[in-house]
């Protein structure tokens, strides 16, 4: 595919495809790597009442093209996070070229962008530039222990 997207920030009647987006990827991706109950909390984090409260901050972007959304970036202060590509676009260019957006919006005001990088997309964001500066766990219920990696790039 070539790379002539469109990015633009999301509004509010584009919430339930962003939620379809994110709740596809998570279901179909996440499992690889992840045990149920890690599923599920993604799935609560990123639920459609969380999307909304973004949209309606500004900080959730749409990427996609001839006016079909394809994936789904959100900003909060210099911490990228929410990006997500349907399932069936994935290796095409459309995360890169999010978080490439998403980093220029970022060092307008800050030196450095920060991701929580979970297990399916930590070598992304290593081939992009970003180290780990954190390790951290968050337990979930059950006794499951959700590890992730806090990353960082620093602005060119």
């Amino acid at each position: 595919m070539e790379n002539n997207w469109n990015i633009s920030p999301a509004c509010p009647e584009q919430a339930e495809e962003i939620d379809r987006i994110v709740s596809s990827t998570i279901k179909d991706v996440y499992p690889k790597y992840y045990r149920d109950e890690v599923v599920d909390f993604f799935l609560k984090l990123h639920c459609l009442e969380n999307i909304r409260k973004d949209i309606a901050a500004g900080n959730t972007y749409v990427i996609g093209r001839d006016g079909r959304i394809l994936g789904t970036g959100t900003i909060d202060g210099n911490h990228i996070n929410r990006v997500y590509v349907l399932p069936e676009c994935q290796g095409t260019g459309i995360g890169s070229a999010m978080m490439t957006f998403l980093e220029r919006e970022i060092i307008k005001e800050y030196d450095h962008t920060e991701v929580d990088a979970s297990l399916p997309a930590g070598e992304f964001y290593r081939r992009r530039g970003y180290v780990q500066v954190e390790h951290r766990e968050h337990h979930l219920a059950g006794g499951k222990i959700l590890s992730y990696e806090i990353m960082r790039k620093a602005a060119p």
